[in-house]
Order: structure tokens, then sequence, then C-alpha cells
């Protein structure tokens, strides 16, 4: 199958006409314009989105469009909605965000799961996917069942397609002598890991000095918020500890200093940076867009759509480009196409995934964003354009909508 389109976007390069010949699933060739078997016309043709932070099971409609009240407050709404929804309807919410993010052109989420709901929403799903295995415990008792994890982490019933990890939740949601013990082992199993750092601006008094909001958050579940104190921020004790690695992944990342930028980048790990969900929380500028430019690869996620709004990774392109208008319209693509390939990569999985740069082998998973008239480069009119087609494996996943393009 060859298709052509007015723009091929190779990752790295000013798009360009051309066809994108595909062959038993996985992209054969880049080719000059010529005869096709599909004409997009006025369109980008490139390697599909990746959601790089997305809780499935989450994919609840946003009541309001900045939050309502507290973090803490918040937080604690999420839990009783998961309590509320149970073992299917949490299901159901998962099949439901998949099939939007489908829709909206993402070929491959990196997801967060704490009970599995997520994996059995994918089952028959055409999407890649790092599943991330969530952990909480606020105490160090009874610990964690590393043999659960392992498991876990060995189940995939498809590796082609499902790759699976850790994610402890978060700083101050899994208690210290609990990370001693995952992330090493994590290292030793070679799997990737996700964590939710300096997201909340009280993380930074609560570690260093073990005081403020988030030691009244912890004793409020009943934590001991002494045992959660370090000294130092969560960036400076997984860089003193060497956990800080190419198989890491930071989401959000919100208070994080220049310094710890700096860590993060010069670990081989990666920033998770969830414009609309930020905007949600009415938080301060974040500093992703600053750190992009200084070489930090920044990757890009919805987050859950109940702090989003949408699953929309050209949505959340486009809340990234509002944030960062001066920031070059290429590395905004990248976030969401080539960065998370690239990071994955570095973890160890080269294959899941391909490159993002339409190389020779890779899988066909692509997506076409109509192009609107107007002016500027063609990138950055895409934003505001639509996604007409998207496909796995070489098969497309909205063929109705390819019928004026034929």
């Amino acid at each position: 199958m060859r298709i052509s389109a007015q723009a091929i976007w190779n990752g790295c390069d000013t798009p360009h006409p051309g066809r994108i010949a595909i062959l038993d699933g996985r992209i054969e060739q880049v080719l000059p314009p010529g005869p096709a078997d599909l004409d997009l016309g006025e369109a980008i043709l490139c390697a599909g989105f990746v959601n790089a932070h997305l809780h499935l099971d989450l994919s609840l409609p946003r009541p309001t469009e900045t939050m309502v009240g507290s973090f803490d407050d918040w937080l604690r709404s999420v839990v009783e909605a998961r309590q509320h929804l149970g073992e299917d309807g949490l299901t159901i919410q998962a099949a439901i965000g998949a099939e939007e993010t489908l829709a909206g052109g993402t070929t491959a989420v990196f997801d967060i799961d704490p009970a599995g709901h997520s994996i059995t929403a994918l089952t028959d799903s055409p999407l890649r996917r790092l599943i991330l295995r969530e952990v909480i415990s606020v105490n160090s008792q009874p610990g964690v069942d590393l043999d659960a994890l392992g498991h876990f982490l060995g189940g995939a019933h498809d590796p082609s397609r499902e790759l699976r990890g850790i994610s402890p939740h978060s700083s101050y949601t899994v208690h210290p002598e609990l990370l001693a013990k995952l992330l090493p082992w994590c290292r030793e199993q070679g799997a990737p890991w996700a964590m939710h750092v300096a997201e909340p601006t009280w993380e930074r008094q609560l570690l260093v000095d073990g005081r403020g909001e988030g030691a009244r958050f912890l004793e409020g579940f009943g934590a001991d918020p002494a045992s959660f104190r370090r000294g130092h921020t969560m960036i400076e004790a997984l860089r003193e500890s060497g956990d800080l690695t190419r198989q890491s992944l930071i989401i959000h990342g919100n208070e994080c200093s220049d310094d710890e930028l700096a860590a993060i980048g010069e670990s081989g790990s990666a920033l998770v940076w969830c414009p609309r969900s930020h905007a949600f929380f009415g938080r301060a500028p974040h500093p992703a867009p600053r750190a992009a430019e200084e070489g930090l690869e920044v990757l890009l996620g919805t987050d859950g759509k109940v702090s989003a709004g949408t699953l929309s990774m050209l949505d959340e392109m486009g809340a990234a480009r509002a944030a960062a208008a001066d920031l070059d319209i290429e590395t905004i693509w990248k976030m969401a196409i080539v960065h998370p390939r690239q990071w994955l990569a570095r973890a160890g999985h080269p294959d899941l995934l391909g490159c993002g740069t339409l190389q020779p082998g890779d899988p066909a998973d692509l997506v076409a964003v109509s192009i609107p008239e107007g002016d500027g480069p063609l990138l950055e009119r895409a934003l505001a354009g639509e996604v007409i087609a998207s496909w796995i494996d070489g098969r497309a996943l909205q063929p109705e909508m390819l019928g004026d393009a034929q």
C-alpha cells in the first residue's frame, strides 16, 4: 500500500510532498510524489501520536473548566469516584477512554493502571501500550509484594503490542522505605517506571522539612508525615540513590528547579508535561517550555480526561503551543511523536513503537491531520486541523473517513 500526502513529516525536517510505502504492516520506505493507493491531499502524514501520561480508568466527563476547591479535595474526590464506579464501571470507563484515544489519532499510550481495569479494556484494542502498575502505600507495612509485581511484568499477552512497567504514584503516596526497595528492583528487572513528582506546591516542604500542607494531607490518610522527611527533594533523592536513570519517567514536575530539570536530562530520563491538566488546576506557568529550550526531552500526555477535558493529543499540542508561544513548533510535534519513542528506546525497548521518524522497518503506525488554509508553517497550521485518519500496523482505524481521499 502507498499513501500520499502534501506534507510527509519525518519527525525532524520540514514536511514535504511524498508517499509512504507500507509492506506487511511496516514502513517500507518514504518515496517522492507519485502514484498512490490513497491520496490524502492537503494533510500532514506522520508517525502516530503517543499519549505519554494517561489514566484511562478516569475517562470521566470534566465537571468544570477549572478545579473547584483545593488539590487535596480534588484528589480525594478522584479516590471516591473510583470507589463509586466499582470494578465493572472502571473497566467501562477505560474502554470508553481507549476508543476516544484511537479516534484522536493516538496509536500508543503510557497508561497508569491501578488494578487491571485498563488491561481488561485493552485486551482486543490495536493500541500499543506501556501499562504501568500503580503502587500506593502511605505506610511502610505491609510492604510491596515484589513477587506479584514480577508476575505482572511478565504477564503481557502480546509483547509485540504491550509492555509493562511500574508506577509508584508519587513521593507522598508511597512510603520512602518502600521506594527504597521498589526502584532498585525495577532497575534489576529492566522495568520502566513513572512517578508523579513535584506536582503539588507543598511537596518540597513536606520532603525537606516534614511539615506544611503535605503533612496535613498525609495525616488525613493516617500516615506519619515525619517518616516522609528526606531533607531534600524527590529528584535530589533519586539522583543521590542512583535511581534516576534511563528507565525513569518523571510526570508533571510542576515545581522542579532548573537544577532538578537538568538532572532529569543528564540521567537519560524524561519529563512528561500535561498542559491542559496543568491549566485545570490553575498552576503557575510550567517549566517545561524553558526546559525544552535548554534541551530536556519533554513528552506530552493528557493525564485523565477528568482533568484534561478530552483525550485528544492534537488538543494537547494546541494547549502546549498556547502555553509556549516562543517554542519551536517542531519541538511541540516531537513531544507527541518522537520524544516518547526515544525515551522508550533508551529504557531498553526500541521495538515496541519504532523511532517516530518513518524509518524502514518501523511499525506503520501513522496519523493524518488536515491542514487549514492560511499562512505560516504547515505544522503550525495543522494544530488547528482535524485528525482525518490513522493506522496501526498499516490498518486504517477510521476507514469511513477516507472516502473522499481515495
